[in-house]
C-alpha cells in the first residue's frame, strides 16, 4: 500500500500573475492590520500601566511620609552612625594620625624631588 501526499487540489492549476498580486495584496492587508491592533494593544496597555502606577503612588502617599517621618526621627540630624558629622553629603570625622614621613630641611628655591635626585636650580 502506497500513500499518495498531494500539495494541492487534484484540479489545481498553476497560479496565473493577477492571482499571485492578488495573494500578496491580501498578505499585505492581513499584516497591516495586525501591526494596528498590535499597536492600539501597546498603547491601551501603556496606559493602563501608567492609570495604575498613579492609583498605587497616590495610595501609598501618607505611607511614604509616615515612614519619611520615622527615619528621620529614628537618626539624630547631622551625624553618621560612626560618630562623624555630615555636611552636603561628605563625612568629616576626627582622626589623630602621626605622620609617618618627616620631611627634611628644603632648600630655598629647591624642592624635596630635586634635592634627591640632586638636580640643582
Amino acid at each position: 500500500m502506497r500513500i499518495k501526499f498531494y500539495t494541492g487540489s487534484p484540479q489545481s492549476q498553476p497560479t496565473s500573475l493577477p492571482m499571485k498580486v492578488v495573494r500578496f495584496l491580501a498578505g499585505l492587508v492581513v499584516v497591516s492590520i495586525v501591526v494596528v491592533l498590535a499597536a492600539f494593544l501597546f498603547v491601551y496597555i501603556v496606559i493602563f500601566a501608567a492609570v495604575l502606577l498613579g492609583y498605587l503612588w497616590w495610595r501609598t502617599r501618607t505611607l511614604r511620609k509616615n515612614l519619611r517621618n520615622v527615619s528621620q526621627d529614628s537618626a539624630p540630624q547631622g551625624s553618621d552612625s560612626q560618630g562623624g558629622y555630615v555636611i552636603e553629603g561628605e563625612v568629616i570625622r576626627e582622626t589623630r594620625t602621626v605622620p609617618t614621613v618627616l620631611l627634611g630641611e628644603v632648600n630655598k628655591g629647591q624642592t624635596t624631588y630635586e634635592k634627591s635626585h640632586g638636580h640643582n636650580n
